[in-house]
């Protein structure tokens, strides 16, 4: 469930601090963000806006189920501009992220969450690297598991715009199909991170914690190794009574 609160503070609240430059999860223009509105509508960051002054005027209202039809139809860069304009409920309003597609195509999927997509330096390291897919398969210590769940969706690079919001589409089906739940991350090589949450506070804590995994990664890289928990113990912490409850708190406070 979604906070009360009212939606669009709460987002540009959310896109302020991803913004925030001590965070090293954006730069500049990076990222963007999305949340419920009224009506099955959302709310995404315009084109080339900056997170980290991010306000009401940075938040565009759009259809995310016409973007969904527009994927269906496979049209070219010019065609995919004109949908993303037609999809804005105020046509005077500012362009949407070229990543309105994947904001969209979550909605329609998981419902009114809150996505958080960055660049955060060790994550991409890791995802420019040899090993990226292994942000999404492994797990390393117990809250790893608790805070983002088993395992993730992962994607090899996709150009990003349409391309990448029909890849993630099939890829979060996949996954609810074999794991019977919605993933909290969908990591995509030379990229970045899409990150699922009930409210901004969890979006936010769920990409700050993937981020610490990164440079934990990197560090046990450095010295040795990476040595991941074994499926059975994550299995265990998945399926755990005390963490399931933790969790539970952690997505609604």
């Amino acid at each position: 469930m979604v906070s009360d609160a009212d939606p669009v503070a709460e987002l540009a609240g959310l896109c302020r601090a991803l913004g925030d430059p001590a965070a090293g999860l954006v730069v500049a223009g990076e990222g963007n963000a999305s949340g419920p509105g009224p009506d099955g509508t959302i709310h995404v960051t315009a084109s080339g806006s900056r997170l980290a002054e991010a306000d009401e005027r940075s938040l565009v209202r759009i259809r995310p189920d016409a973007l969904v039809a527009a994927l269906d139809r496979d049209g070219s860069d010019e065609e995919w501009l004109t949908a993303l304009l037609a999809s804005r409920v105020d046509d005077t309003a500012a362009r949407p992220t070229v990543e309105a597609g994947l904001h969209a195509v979550v909605a329609a999927a998981m419902g009114p969450v809150y996505v958080a997509h960055t660049h955060p330096v060790h994550v991409l390291a890791l995802l420019c690297g040899e090993r990226g897919a292994d942000l999404a398969t492994q797990r390393l210590y117990p809250d790893h598991v608790v805070m983002l769940g088993e395992a993730a969706c992962w994607l090899p690079y996709v150009d990003p715009g349409q391309e990448l919001a029909r890849a993630a589409g099939v890829e979060l089906h996949r996954f609810r199909a074999s794991t019977g739940r919605w993933p909290r991350l969908l990591f995509a090589g030379h990229h970045g991170v899409f990150a699922f949450g009930a409210t901004p506070r969890q979006a936010l804590d769920t990409t700050i914690m993937t981020e610490k995994i990164a440079r934990i990664t990197i560090a046990a890289a450095s010295i040795g190794g990476v040595t991941p928990l074994a499926p059975s113990e994550v299995e265990r912490i998945g399926s755990r009574e005390d963490e399931a409850y933790r969790r539970r708190l952690l997505s609604t406070s």
